[in-house]
């Protein structure tokens, strides 16, 4: 069936389902469209007319696919058809349509005359070779198309020809639609409606956009196209297929049902695919941009086990959609991703990831969680567990939230570049734990955050200790008001690290830390009066410059007196340091 043009039809139109009908033919132009004859599909233009097309490599009953009457000219006996039926699925070869011109062209037909009828009553293919001849009927409309092959012995053989596609044998070019037969020419003389002539319609311009086909025509049949013309075509056809299903699948998304919405969503992922195949990256982040939208719009919270069965469903469905859009989002942002989406952007601004994993994602492009919250809960954790951020990557935390019953784990995670930014963020989660973490490279900042209650822990992983390498980690304005954090083990070895906070009711643990190098600061540190405390028991500073300096004392405590390795001691304040407990060797 490989010889069969893919883009050929066979029609079928009756005045009502199961009734006697017409048959004929039709060429398939766009994702959805099929050109035809407008006398062939009339009977079904009322109530309860059927109207049906049927690719031309299958003579199955069930793949007939319904169809609706997009635009027709009665006066040129031409209709463009719009399958509608959700089975459908376009020919993969590109449709080119083309003007006739006024010179002699060899070319062919092919379609489904009444000679070719099967004994089981399915007619079959017929290909008929001969010469367009553009100039002649210029007058009534219809151009002629004389026949060089072969020829039954009655017009009523020439029977379900109507509406078949006469292309030029040079470039596969759609020219003509075949509307009748010659009363005088011996069945030698096929009249047509010239595509030039149907064009000229504005509203089949339109048309034609609807069902997924540039409204563009080649060059005159006479003149062949050139092979950029012919990819540029193809390019054009791609775009607007492109553009024409993912304005489908935004519609798509916002389906009332869950299902409807999760088939969009892989639907996205996959056009998204596509465009960044072809390189296509404008329209990939389109796609991109889409998909993250739908994570900002606001969502239900859980309504609790013992919610209604129904509610409970609901939620879960639409729970179910969200995380497959972050799962899909962290698939293509592996390393070893199929089809990668490192370097896109992302906007994920006042998103609710009430769970979600972006584990071994890595972040090269501009992510914004600007004001999105992570609320882990309902025995779902949001990770970053081994993620990497990746030189030149601009990862934004600004005025996200942090909170929840569950952990949220940046594990392993290793800031190598970039920048990442967790300014003016609030940490009220249970658990936030950065155990492992790597600062590498990537400028990092949590520049007046929060830090209200729970547990951030900068502590060992089955990877290895916390490490600050290189950059900068900036903590300056940052509030300590409750909660504990730790950096047990860790090791700074090099980064410049400010601590300029104002600690009061936190528990700050920097326990068998090493200062071995860099400069960590707490200049503009405020260390008042509470119920924190600030330990370094069991540091060891033996080389980095830790420097208390610009700090200020005012009752909050600062424990140093229990450090492991006191050799390169950290630069004090002069003067009364209310708070501030030292080894007992330091005066």
């Amino acid at each position: 069936m490989a010889r069969v043009p893919e883009r050929l039809v066979e029609v079928w139109a009756a005045r009502r389902a199961g009734g006697p009908g017409k048959s004929g033919s039709g060429w398939v132009v766009g994702e959805r469209g099929v050109l035809t004859a407008w006398h062939t599909v009339k009977e079904s233009d009322g109530p309860g007319g059927e109207l049906q097309s049927r690719p031309g490599r299958s003579g199955r009953d069930e793949d007939w696919f319904d169809c609706t009457v997009r635009w027709s000219d009665p006066e040129l006996d031409v209709a463009l058809l719009k399958v509608v039926d959700r089975r459908w699925r376009a020919p993969d070869c590109p449709c080119e349509l083309a003007n006739v011109g006024d010179q002699p062209l060899r070319c062919d037909v092919v379609g489904f005359p009444e000679s070719e009828s099967r004994p089981n009553g399915i007619p079959d293919t017929e290909q008929a070779y001969g010469t367009l001849l553009p100039a002649g009927g210029g007058r009534s409309g219809r151009v002629r198309f004389d026949v060089s092959t072969t020829k039954p012995k009655t017009a009523a053989l020439w029977q379900g020809i109507s509406g078949a596609a006469i292309r030029d044998q040079r470039n596969r070019r759609l020219m003509a639609v075949v509307t009748d037969t010659h009363p005088n020419r011996g069945q030698g003389r096929l009249f047509a409606t010239a595509i030039t002539d149907i064009a000229a319609d504005e509203g089949f311009e339109q048309a034609l956009r609807d069902v997924g086909q540039e409204p563009r025509l080649a060059a005159t049949g006479s003149q062949p196209a050139t092979s950029r013309e012919r990819g540029d075509h193809r390019k054009s056809q791609r775009e607007l297929r492109g553009r024409k299903l993912l304005a489908d699948l935004s519609v798509q998304l916002g389906h009332r049902e869950p299902p409807a919405r999760l088939a969009a969503v892989y639907g996205l992922a996959g056009l998204a695919d596509d465009w960044g195949r072809a390189g296509e990256n404008q329209q990939r982040q389109t796609c991109i941009d889409i998909l993250c939208g739908h994570l900002r719009i606001p969502i239900t919270p859980f309504p609790g086990d013992n919610a209604p069965p129904k509610k409970l469903r609901v939620w879960r469905a639409n729970h179910e959609v969200r995380h497959a859009i972050i799962g899909l989002i962290r698939d293509h942002l592996r390393k070893d991703a199929h089809t990668s989406w490192r370097s896109c952007d992302f906007d994920f601004t006042k998103a609710r990831f009430d769970g979600g994993s972006f584990r071994d994602a890595e972040f090269s492009g501009w992510v914004k969680f600007h004001g999105a919250e992570f609320r882990a809960g309902d025995g779902i954790d949001v990770t970053f567990e081994g993620a990497t951020f990746s030189p030149g990557c601009r990862v934004e935390f600004w005025g996200a939230t942090f909170a929840g019953s569950h952990p949220i784990i940046f594990r392993n995670t290793e800031f190598a570049g970039g920048s990442v930014m967790f300014q003016d963020a609030q940490f009220e989660a249970k658990t936030v734990a950065f155990d492992g973490a790597r600062f590498t490279g990537a400028d990092v900042s949590f520049r007046g955050a929060t830090f209200k209650q729970g547990t951030v822990t900068f502590n060992p992983s089955d990877q290895g200790h916390v490490e600050f390498a290189q950059e900068k980690v900036d903590f300056s304005g940052a509030h300590f008001q409750g909660g504990k954090i730790t950096f047990r083990h860790a090791l700074f070895n090099g980064a410049t690290v400010l601590f300029g906070g104002t600690y009061t009711d936190a528990t700050i643990g920097f326990w068998d830390t090493g200062f071995k190098n860099g400069r960590i600061s707490f200049e503009n540190a405020s260390f008042d009066l509470g119920t924190g405390l600030t330990s370094f028991g069991g540091a060891s500073f033996v080389g980095a410059t830790v420097d208390f300096t610009k700090a200020t004392f005012n009752g909050g405590e600062v424990d140093l007196r229990e450090a492991g390795d006191w050799s390169h001691p950290p630069i004090l304040p002069p003067g009364g340091r209310p708070g501030l407990l030292l080894p007992p060797e330091v005066p």
